[in-house]
């Protein structure tokens, strides 16, 4: 739902990960007491255990991980996610669309109220055959079946409303509540760190982000360091060199903190060579190449610069990622380029994937047939 833009559903379906391990913690509240008045002191420590870490499992790790990528995106995208609620509700602009868009909307608005209606007349049938059986069995039938009305009532109000997540007014707000419950409770996962560094990074509180990519290197001293650690580094040292509003103690407190850093460009560092010689040090890497390529944009070097990043070289034996070559092309794909070079670059990860559906030949249908005199109808 994420990807076809339906954050309000996205939303539904990921904090109802969160209620689910929120029921899993207060399921143990009557444990307490049982423990303590049949004094199995060696389980009840256990539970405790599993309590202090049930907020820092991977299921939940990777529904928070998405829940703040989708805040980001409202932030990042506001007039997308307005477009997108509209087009939920059947008021899109369509003079702001392409042929092609406005058939797809046509056909998703189309799937959308036949789905309402159905649901609807479904409902009107229920009421009717509920009031039905009423009349029909008397009162012990009739409190039966509100108490199912009842119940079925609560069922739906326990069910997140992704829908008022996703209008919030302030998106990063809540990406921070779940960054937050991330660095309590999974402060050793290198996922929790990264998505610090995305919120913190949109907020401007740069010694935050500082802090998040410290933590980042140090969990990552024995393997390469994630490509995403380079991307915020050049942000933070463009921060420092063009904000007028930094304070000089943060200012200072960065530079003194990144001095031992290798990874962090320094004051005297030209910010475009420097990513340069990341690029040069990881051209073997697609995903580092893509990260380089975005850093190249960031610093104001233009689309041709960001495409030469990631297409220069021989691409096919690089793609040897599914992931990093979608994430390459889709990045590839929102640059100001020539249709020939998209297509060049499609074709290269075709070779490498040709099953997959993001790197096919746009088919073109056939053209139909004239229509002779005796096929009309």
């Amino acid at each position: 739902q994420f990807k076809l833009g339906n954050y309000a559903q996205a939303l539904t379906k990921l904090y109802s990960v969160e209620k689910h391990f929120e029921d899993i913690s207060e399921d143990q509240f009557d444990f307490h007491t049982w423990c303590l008045r049949k004094t199995t002191l060696r389980a009840y420590v256990d539970m405790l255990k599993y309590q202090e870490n049930l907020w820092g499992h991977r299921f939940f790790l990777k529904a928070a991980s998405e829940i703040i990528k989708v805040f980001i995106t409202l932030y990042d995208k506001p007039s997308k996610a307005k477009e997108a609620a509209a087009t939920a509700g059947g008021e899109a602009d369509l003079s702001k669309l392409t042929p092609k868009e406005r058939r797809a909307l046509k056909k998703r608005q189309k799937r959308a109220a036949a789905k309402a209606k159905k649901k609807e007349e479904a409902e009107a049938k229920k009421r009717a055959e509920l009031e039905a059986q009423k009349s029909k069995e008397g009162g012990a039938q009739s409190a039966s079946a509100s108490a199912e009305a009842t119940k079925a009532n609560a069922l739906r109000e326990s069910i997140p409303d992704g829908k008022k997540y996703a209008e919030s007014e302030n998106p990063l707000g809540e990406a921070t509540k779940m960054v937050k419950q991330m660095q309590q409770y999974a402060p050793n996962q290198i996922q929790t760190h990264l998505s610090a560094l995305e919120v913190y990074s949109r907020k401007k509180r740069h010694l935050l982000s500082l802090q998040a990519i410290k933590r980042t290197l140090k969990l990552a001293a024995s393997s390469p360091p994630p490509p995403e650690v380079h991307y915020h580094s050049i942000l933070l040292a463009k921060a420092l060199k063009e904000e007028k509003d930094i304070h000089p103690t943060v200012a200072t407190i960065i530079n003194l903190e990144t001095a031992n850093i290798p990874q962090f460009p320094k004051s005297s560092d030209d910010l475009a060579a420097f990513n340069d010689s990341y690029l040069k040090a990881n051209a073997a890497s697609l995903r580092h190449r893509t990260v380089a390529a975005k850093c190249r944009i960031l610093l104001g070097q233009g689309a041709e610069k960001a495409y030469e990043a990631i297409h220069e070289g021989k691409l096919a034996e690089n793609a040897t990622d599914l992931g990093a070559s979608a994430e390459a092309f889709a990045f590839v794909k929102t640059l100001e380029l020539p249709a020939d070079k998209i297509e060049a670059m499609r074709k290269a990860l075709h070779e490498n994937f040709p099953l997959t559906p993001d790197f096919r030949e746009v088919a073109k249908g056939p053209e139909a047939p004239p229509m002779t005199a005796g096929a009309k109808s």
